[in-house]
């Protein structure tokens, strides 16, 4: 383990095993350090700085759009509008100093370019199209470096051709060397590639060895003829044709999905796997997030109308349960459903509901007291002896013992309470069974039925059976507590 992270001894080139411990090897943000060299970096985890360091993260070049090795070194490979490119690809302002001569894209230090040379013949002078279309076959790319044959740059010692000046401008290398390219043009549809002749490396993880075929450096990739093109920011290899498709990342970074490295995985359902330098897909279907060290744990869903319950995904939470951020949570024991840990919609048996709790039954004619919290104490009060059980308080009886009658009030907000089963009390009628029930008129003592009245309260009379009035109707007058018919003067208005 190294940072975190996993790795085969290939894939730390920088390290070195001193006392049983992996070291960095070469300059600080180094990938592979120069053989023979600790103090200077051939490879860059980030980007390349000057004089074989390395920055620590990738940074922009003054007046360069474009790095054509950014792991490898700070050549540029284009410039900002108005820069030309040196031999040793650097961009720069200004080419009118010290005998400098501008030539297309390029700027010239004194006695590179021969006399009668045209730079507006010169096939590389840019990267647009040439009228020379014959250039672009093999056996005419010696006359790349020439505006016409016989007036021709001199190559740099280290290439065996060139299309220019410089040790960026190669060609060809001698044998032995690998060509780091960092140019690529297009003519007569044949691609030209120039660049750095380089040492090849002899093994995967950049050691020198005296056998074995030459490889490319990491970060680049080999398109034959001892070529190296340069891979994707961020990447250790990649593929052929396609060279931005990253095949295996820099460590510290991941492969996604397209073939990209990047510091983290999406968030959606995928987990960095140290050991392969990937972002894995997690295994529990419909899962968005899992942790590396065991993907088959889901810790959130990537639908947000999912909710997580026992290391699966569900539309809805199962009975007795309620989804609380992204998961689904147990109510509390008492609660059959709930909304919450505080709101409880159906209760469990042997408890009551009130107010959004589940309170415990107190037992047959106890009541639990509200104003108690759950915890400080007993909270059961004693119903009305009257009272075989009771709710909200301890006179409002839900029911009665043996040979006492529920007297049912005609306003919800009355108590309900017990009477003797013999007779209801006045105002009441009884009715089914073990209840009383008030007579539909308030002023009615006795009712066989809601609607009919047999007598009425004090002060008030029984008209037909029905009503009981204050003053009988007009012909009509009171007579033992009825309402009759006036006879001869029985109605008569008394003398003044």
């Amino acid at each position: 383990m190294v940072e975190g992270y996993a790795y085969l001894p290939s894939e730390l080139p920088d390290r070195k095993l001193v006392g049983g411990e992996l070291l960095p090897q070469g300059p600080e943000h180094c990938w592979q350090a120069t053989p023979g060299n600790s103090n200077l970096c051939d490879v860059c985890r980030h980007q390349a700085a000057p004089n074989g360091k390395c920055r620590p993260a990738v940074q922009p070049v003054t007046n360069c759009t474009a790095l054509a090795h950014e792991h490898i070194n700070e050549d540029c490979s284009s410039c900002a509008w108005g820069n030309l490119l040196t031999p040793e690809r650097r961009c720069i302002s200004s080419c009118y100093s010290s005998g400098r001569a501008t030539c297309g894209n390029f700027c010239f230090p004194p006695g590179v370019l021969p006399d009668g040379f045209s730079c507006a013949a010169w096939a590389m002078r840019d990267n647009s199209q040439t009228q020379y279309t014959s250039l672009g076959h093999p056996s005419n790319h010696h006359l790349l470096k020439c505006s016409r044959p016989g007036f021709c740059i001199d190559c740099h010692d280290s290439c065996e051709d060139c299309v220019g000046p410089g040790d960026r401008d190669c060609l060809r290398c001698p044998a032995g060397r690998m060509l780091l390219v960092s140019r690529r043009r297009t003519i007569d549809g044949q691609r030209i590639y120039a660049g750095t002749c380089i040492r090849g490396a002899r093994s995967p993880d950049g050691g020198d060895h005296p056998s074995g075929p030459m490889r490319c450096p990491p970060t680049t990739a080999d398109i034959g003829n001892n070529m190296c093109v340069p891979c994707a920011q961020g990447c250790h290899t990649c593929g052929q044709p396609a060279t931005s498709q990253c095949q295996q990342c820099m460590r510290g970074l991941f492969l996604i999905q397209g073939g990209r490295c990047w510091p983290s995985c999406p968030a959606a359902g995928t987990f960095k796997d140290s050991l392969t330098g990937r972002c894995v897909a997690c295994s529990v279907p419909g899962c968005g997030r899992c942790p590396a060290e065991n993907p088959g744990v889901c810790t959130a869903c990537a639908d947000p109308a999912h909710k997580l319950h026992q290391n699966a995904c569900v539309g809805d939470c199962p009975p007795g349960m309620f989804p609380l951020a992204g998961a689904c949570v147990r109510c509390p024991a008492e609660c059959r459903a709930c909304t919450s840990l505080a709101w409880c919609t159906e209760c469990a048996a042997g408890f009551f509901g009130h107010e959004g709790r589940c309170l415990p039954l107190c037992g047959p004619g106890r009541l639990w007291d509200s104003t108690v919290i759950p915890g400080t104490g007993s909270g059961c009060d004693t119903c009305h002896p009257s009272c075989a059980s009771c709710l909200g308080s301890t006179g409002n009886c839900l029911a009665c013992g043996p040979g006492r009658r529920l007297v049912l009030p005609s306003h919800p907000a009355e108590a309900q309470a017990c009477t003797l089963a013999d007779a209801c009390p006045a105002g009441y009628y009884p009715s089914g069974g073990q209840e009383c029930r008030a007579c539909l008129d308030p002023n009615c003592q006795d009712c066989p039925t809601a609607e009919r009245c047999s007598r009425c309260r004090a002060g008030f009379s029984l008209f037909g059976d029905l009503e009981c009035f204050a003053s009988c109707p007009e012909g009509y007058h009171s007579q033992g507590g009825v309402c009759v018919p006036c006879a001869g003067d029985a109605c008569a208005p008394a003398e003044p």
